[in-house]
């Protein structure tokens, strides 16, 4: 395999492709977004395609490999579990996507066997890597300094600390860059590997300056995305790559320096890791139950698939559609993810025990591969198959915590270095016949696929224009789209549920249209009967039907995947009350007040006669076990501020080391005026919790009523960046308006609005789409503190009035009634 560093125009085609691949195809964005994922689809078909024709032309061989037979079975394994899996619809796209893995191993394996050396690859890789690092460092400047890039980034630590206080007291953990933390690790653990191989290969003490700039750039990198699978997945590619080149010098009678610089360089790179993270990103990672849990909680939901289809699996892609069915309703939702963030438990799941045997043994075949490549390339490679192989270790340690087999990026990066070992393995002596079987079953292969994705994507096309139509309120058009999409793609139950939503908004104002909504619901579920939030939209559409009975068992239903949503008890309680079984009806209100006490202050138990007169009697149920703090919650939401203190105090009592106490006790006492006791319980409320910025909020808002701006301000910022509540915009806003600046307090009063509930994004999750942005249907009914959303919008419109600036209060006001709609009870009228 050629090897040569000289320059050509090839080496620009290769970085074009690589940086398209890597920042663009290869993201979860560029596998979300329908032009995005076309792009890169047809991109890689022309590439295939154009080199199988000109193998079928230039009458080449078929380019063997060490892979070629576990490919082959893994193959066979995926596609008879397609077969048979619980959703064929999914199954089949991923394996058409898997086909196209596949050919293009073969097709960079044959590239570097028919001059394009593997120096070009890495100086591209490395190029298209020094970029992710340049963003990743961006990043982190934005987070800093508050530059707005990023919505989270609004406020930065630079605004607060200044030169003062330059250090910030928690870091910022990578996620944008590349999408997802774990990404941008599995991502440089790669990139560091075969930046080692170059280190040691490049004879420039230039050239050799700058791998080692890059490679301590990288590892901060790596420290800042905080993964633990990223740092073992490190730790084995040093080790592995040290020990390679311990095997390589071991014919010396003297280990070389360079060798001991390896090993220090290793433990150097993992103290400065430790150092980049410091103490509390330790003890977070270690006591992380969180995360952890979450891993149990999917790898135990994994096992239970597997039981149940332990040969062939239950089907390529299925595993976020299985999570619904075999989820433990009392963990909730908080792990609801596509794949059990484990390689060999992703494999199974798929694929079955047999699934698994292959894939160790492709695992296997490539070992072997990498042994012979070992013994067969030059001297002068030996450090780069080292980085290769040290590279590959690291994705099968990271494979332990998470799985990247759905991430493009990361598989491109697993075929690019499986192809580099194949190179040196070199291109075996062919029988004819092989010759033309493997390029017969590649050519079957790539039209299987291209006639997979023009099915699919045809049909998406106009899910997708669907969906922009929702978006902009143009219901119509969104149905018929929906409808066309389902006539070409009618396995695919997201169009149902879409279609669905789009028929139940026509509903509003066309009868007719309720009965389309429902029937589209329910063949939804036919097929995936354990949907959640698609069974509690149905029953809002029931419920709208009149269907009261049906209604209560299809909220019933849902509640039994998601018993701790308070919508779906809400909507159950309303249902009862129109089916006037009071029993139920407060049972079910009374559950909702237990799970958020600040719901006590919405518009909603005004709305009807029931409510008002049952209302003692629902603060009653709720009352069932519930604590001091909660007490103080809901007499605080109600308007009874002195039940509130006196509860509060009671809880300060009991619990003198809690913070939410402490704060609570402090917000309690400014709402009375009581500002200077207000402010020193807020004070000892920040020494306790000195990163918990919604006790910043309330501080800043008692410094702002002594008439401290600076000290105000400077506390209201400390709660954005540790991201406290947007009421700080609020007050923001006021100080603003002390300062004459109508303009920014205009900006501040819009953001302290808050956002819309939606469900769970379960349309990324299961079928990589992304879905019309408001995924509940409106008969589906919502509540909210009202009489806070209320004050702050009379306030923001008292300013409007003043500027003559009614228009945007009319904005505001229309969307809060989308927001909440119980917001009308308390401001009776639009501007």
């Amino acid at each position: 395999m050629k090897t040569s560093s000289q320059t050509s125009p090839r080496e620009v085609i290769l970085l074009l492709l690589i940086a398209y691949f890597t920042f663009v195809g290869g993201t979860l964005y560029g596998a979300l977004y329908f032009n995005l994922r076309v792009a890169s689809q047809v991109l890689l078909v022309l590439l295939i395609g154009g080199w199988l024709w000109s193998l079928w032309r230039q009458r080449r061989p078929w380019p063997r490999t060490p892979l070629d037979a576990p490919l082959l079975a893994v193959l066979l394994v995926a596609g008879v579990s397609t077969a048979l899996s619980i959703d064929r619809r999914l199954s089949v796209e991923s394996l058409a996507q898997f086909v196209l893995y596949v050919l293009l191993y073969y097709r960079i394996t044959d590239s570097l066997r028919h001059g394009w050396p593997v120096r070009s690859y890495l100086k591209t890789l490395l190029m298209a890597s020094t970029v992710v690092l340049f963003f990743s460092f961006m990043e982190m400047a934005c987070w800093y300094f508050g530059i707005p890039l990023f919505s989270d980034f609004e406020q930065g630590w630079w605004g607060i600390g200044g030169w003062q206080s330059p250090l910030p007291p928690t870091i910022h953990r990578l996620r944008y860059t590349l999408t997802n933390a774990g990404i941008v690790a599995a991502y440089l653990e790669f990139s560091i590997s075969l930046a080692l191989g170059v280190l040691f290969a490049v004879r420039s003490r230039w050239t050799r300056g700058n791998v080692i700039a890059w490679l301590v750039a990288a590892v901060t990198c790596l420290a800042l995305s905080r993964t633990r699978g990223g740092l073992l997945g490190l730790s084995g590619a040093l080790l592995t790559f040290a020990f390679l080149l311990a095997l390589s010098a071991r014919g010396e009678k003297r280990l070389p320096a360079w060798l001991g610089l390896v090993g220090g360089a290793g433990g150097l790179l993992l103290v400065g890791a430790a150092l980049a993270l410091g103490p509390e990103t330790w003890q977070e990672l270690i006591r992380q139950a969180g995360t952890v849990g979450v891993r149990f909680n999917l790898w135990r939901y994994a096992a239970r698939m597997i039981a149940d289809h332990p040969l062939l699996g239950q089907g390529p892609g299925t595993f976020g559609l299985a999570y619904l069915q075999y989820h433990d309703p009392a963990v909730g939702f908080s792990d609801f993810l596509a794949t059990p963030h484990n390689t060999a438990l992703h494999v199974t799941t798929d694929t079955g025990l047999v699934g698994l045997a292959a894939s160790l043994w492709l695992a296997a075949s490539m070992a072997v591969a990498c042994w012979r490549a070992w013994g067969q390339a030059p001297s002068r490679d030996r450090s780069l198959l080292a980085g290769c192989i040290a590279a590959l270790v690291s994705f099968l340690i990271h494979g332990i915590t998470d799985s990247f087999l759905s991430t493009p990026l990361i598989v491109f990066y697993l075929i690019v270095v499986a192809a580099f070992v194949s190179g040196w393995v070199g291109d075996p002596v062919q029988r004819a016949r092989e010759r033309r079987s493997g390029l017969v079953l590649a050519t079957v292969g790539l039209l299987f696929v291209v006639l997979i994705f023009a099915w699919i994507n045809a049909a998406q096309f106009f899910f997708d224009r669907g969906v922009q139509a929702g978006n902009a309120g143009q219901w119509s058009l969104a149905a018929a789209n929906m409808e066309r999409a389902l006539a070409l793609d009618p396995g695919m139950a997201l169009y149902e549920f879409q279609a669905g939503l789009a028929y139940s908004h026509l509903a509003l104002r066309e009868s007719d249209s309720l009965r389309q909504a429902i029937d589209h619901y329910r063949r939804g579920l036919d097929r995936v009967p354990h949907h959640g939030a698609s069974r509690a939209n149905l029953a809002a559409l029931l419920w709208g039907a009149g269907e009261s009975h049906a209604a209560i068992t299809a909220f019933q239903q849902a509640l039994e995947r998601e018993p701790d949503n308070l919508y779906y008890h809400l909507n159950l309680g309303l249902a009862c009350e129109e089916a006037e079984d009071r029993e139920c009806a407060i049972g079910e209100y009374a559950r909702v007040l237990s799970d958020d006490p600040s719901l006590a202050g919405s518009g909603f138990w005004q709305k009807t006669e029931f409510r008002r007169q049952e209302w003692p009697t629902i603060v009653t149920a709720a009352q069932a076990g519930s604590d001091d703090l909660w007490q103080c919650q809901l007499a605080y939401f109600s308007g009874d501020l002195a039940r509130a203190e006196t509860a509060c105090r009671r809880s300060v009592a009991r619990h003198s080391l809690s913070a939410e106490a402490v704060t609570w006790l402090g917000r309690v006492l400014l709402d009375r005026g009581q500002t200077d006791e207000a402010l020193s319980w807020l004070n000892r409320a920040a020494e306790l919790s000195p990163t918990d910025g919604r006790v910043y909020v309330q501080r800043g808002r008692a410094l702002l009523e002594q008439g401290q701006v600076e000290a105000a301000e400077a506390d209201l910022r400390r709660a954005l960046f540790f991201g406290g509540d947007q009421s700080a915009h609020r007050y923001l806003a006021r100080i603003a308006l002390q300062r004459g600046d109508v303009k920014t307090a205009m900006r501040e009063y819009r953001r302290a609005f808050p956002a819309r509930y939606t469900f769970t994004a379960y349309e990324i999750v299961i079928y990589n789409r992304q879905g019309i942005a408001d995924n509940v249907v409106p008969q589906f009914h919502i509540i909210r503190p009202t009489g806070l959303v209320a004050d702050l919008y009379r306030e923001f419109l008292d300013v409007c009035q003043s500027i003559g600036a009614l228009e945007q209060a009319r904005l505001v006001y229309d969307y809060l009634l989308t927001y909440d709609p119980d917001f009308e009870v308390l401001v009776s009228s639009a501007p």
